[in-house]
């Protein structure tokens, strides 16, 4: 959680509210945004005011 003390006070205007590996990384205010990054099933989700803005995949799929 320190880490995450030293990142709020850098970038002013964001609030750490939670964070808890694996679900969900870190829960937050971002610019007055509800911001959720979360792990699901391998795929990292970005969610912005409870809607997902982008997905991708933590590991990358092998080329057959």
């Amino acid at each position: 959680m320190e880490r995450w003390q030293k990142e709020k006070k850098a970038l002013g205007n964001e609030e750490v509210v939670a964070t808890g590996p694996p679900a969900v990384f870190v829960v937050g205010k971002v610019f007055d945004h509800q911001v959720r990054l979360e792990d699901s099933g391998g795929r990292l989700e970005l969610h912005v005011d409870g809607k997902l803005l982008k997905a991708m995949d933590l590991i990358p799929k092998k080329v057959v």
